[in-house]
């Protein structure tokens, strides 16, 4: 797992949902309607991301992304990804984020819930069903897929179990352990029609995130193209938590004047 994610381990799910439902609450009272949202994992990525004034596609990256198992398997790899509202920043504790309005929903896939995850837990849930020896022996790889499988038969959310699965923590053991799996293709048919049936296309994508800003799961928004921030007509600003450094703040007077800042509390112009 990376370790920009690490932050988030220690929290639990209905926390951190809590912390987004808020923040998302708190934009909408004073903005009139939910953002999306593209969070950074690091200050020097922002940074990056301002000075180039683009969000870029992975492969456009010098190094490229490294082993992404599933999305591969899905289709998804390549992409950016955004979440309706606030939800990455509180459940990883990312300091920034840039902002952007329902109708860029138009050049995106809008899927009702966290995809991969939702495929993830396919493969468990075949498993349980089918072939309860491969959850044995996925759980017995090491100390966090026992963990992981542990949580999600024990730890409840919403008074019910079998509900949070970390699949981002054993992915590639994930992924090795289903493609020596007897039931292979099977399993990849159900997670390719777990993945169609998420999506809801444009317009209904913007009506379903006005309608349903606040669920109990992650709104989850992926692009297959690079955002210009300097011409997006949808891009709309940024959130920023807490103090924003002085080399930040020259950037984003000397080349975003007129875009919004949102610190979780209030809503200024950048002057």
């Amino acid at each position: 797992m990376s370790k920009a994610f690490k932050k988030g381990e220690n929290k639990t799910i209905a926390h951190s949902m809590k912390l987004h439902h808020d923040l998302l609450k708190k934009f909408i009272k004073l903005h009139g309607e939910p953002v999306l949202v593209h969070s950074p994992s690091s200050e020097t990525i922002f940074k990056k991301i301002l000075k180039e004034e683009k969000i870029k596609l992975p492969s456009q990256h010098k190094q490229g992304k490294k082993a992404p198992y599933m999305e591969k398997l899905l289709g998804l790899d390549n992409t950016i990804y955004y979440s309706l509202g606030f939800a990455y920043a509180t459940r990883y504790e990312f300091k920034y984020g840039l902002l952007f309005d329902l109708k860029y929903l138009k050049n995106m896939n809008y899927y009702n819930g966290s995809v991969i995850q939702q495929c993830c837990k396919e493969i468990i849930k075949y498993w349980d069903k089918h072939d309860k020896k491969e959850i044995d022996k996925l759980a017995n790889k090491n100390k966090t897929c026992k963990q992981v499988i542990n949580t999600f038969y024990n730890q409840e959310y919403m008074g019910r179990t079998k509900i949070i699965f970390e699949f981002w923590k054993i992915e590639k053991e994930l992924y090795d352990s289903l493609q020596k799996c007897k039931d292979k293709k099977k399993i990849i048919e159900i997670m390719k029609k777990t993945k169609g049936k998420s999506l809801i296309k444009y317009p209904y994508s913007k009506a379903h995130a006005k309608r349903y800003p606040i669920l109990n799961r992650v709104q989850e928004i992926i692009s297959k193209k690079q955002a210009n921030l300097k011409t997006n007509p949808h891009f709309i600003g940024f959130y920023i938590e807490g103090k924003i450094p002085k080399n930040i703040q020259k950037t984003l007077e000397k080349d975003y004047k007129g875009k919004m800042i949102f610190n979780g509390k209030e809503i200024r112009k950048i002057k």
